[in-house]
């Protein structure tokens, strides 16, 4: 099975979820430095490769596995072992794609464990593929109606609760790294759910399942938990100061603090 093309990526989307390329092959050494021009699905059919994402990881793939990149993430992958890596692929784009992504909880990057789940999804690239030999409208639907129920496959095995593959993905570890090493900087969630691809709402969903609580909650925490730290260490550091050194504006600093510690910043001041 060659590559095919299915729809024109640069033009205006006819529909809301569109294939792009879709293909069968034994893969060889892949390196996109820019990433790719749409988000993309792959299923190892046989044999195992590498993969490897830019400031998110790298990771085993063999067989039975599926793997997600989305659109415009520096990544490569490469075949290892002596068997030939074969794998299904199916790329796409469209109006809803990325919100689905995020709905999806795809993130930026997601490999999935879904051993022998993975031949239905192989079924279904096949018959796109078949599909994309007739370049019209009935095609083009039909691909579309395809690819999303690949999508609510990957989906239902990947949240069964009896037999949940591991979905190896680093954005909660980093995402706790980056508040913890970066409390002072003034953030809005929004600016930090786009930098690991998720929305807002999909972050705190997925943050609140980890840690039982929203990401701003946690920073809040955080800064509260440093500015003890400080006022414990030295009183002859000005309240204001530490609140500025925590990236909190003053008068809420004082605020959370009575709230979280029963008493204000400058009570807790080291006495002389």
């Amino acid at each position: 099975m060659s590559v095919r093309f299915m729809s024109d990526k640069d033009g205006a989307y006819e529909l809301p979820l569109e294939v792009y390329t879709v293909g069968l092959q034994e893969q060889g050494y892949i390196v996109r430095t820019e990433g790719f021009s749409a988000h993309q699905l792959f299923v190892t059919e046989q044999g195992s490769g590498i993969l490897r994402v830019q400031g998110e990881g790298q990771w085993e793939i063999g067989y039975g596995d599926v793997f997600f990149v989305r659109e415009g993430v520096v990544h490569e992958y490469y075949p290892t072992g002596e068997q030939a890596w074969i794998i299904g692929f199916i790329s796409f784009v469209g109006n809803i794609s990325s919100g689905l992504i995020d709905e999806l909880g795809l993130g930026n990057v997601s490999v999935i464990r879904m051993k022998s789940e993975t031949r239905r999804i192989g079924e279904l690239i096949k018959e796109i593929w078949h599909q994309s030999e007739y370049q019209n409208e009935k095609t083009r639907w039909l691909a579309s109606q395809a690819l999303y129920a690949i999508l609510m496959e990957v989906h239902f095995i990947s949240r069964n609760e009896f037999d949940r593959p591991l979905v190896k993905s680093s954005v909660m570890d980093r995402l706790v790294t980056f508040l913890h090493e970066h409390y002072s900087l003034p953030m809005q969630i929004p600016d930090v759910a786009q930098s690991v691809g998720y929305t807002p709402q999909h972050l705190n969903r997925l943050f609140r399942k980890e840690f039982g609580m929203p990401v701003q909650k946690y920073l809040q925490q955080i800064r509260l938990q440093k500015a003890a730290e400080l006022l414990e260490q030295s009183n002859e550091v000005p309240v204001h100061e530490v609140a500025g050194r925590v990236g909190m504006e003053t008068g809420y600093f004082i605020k959370a603090f009575k709230r979280a510690y029963g008493m204000t910043p400058g009570k807790m001041k080291r006495p002389k």
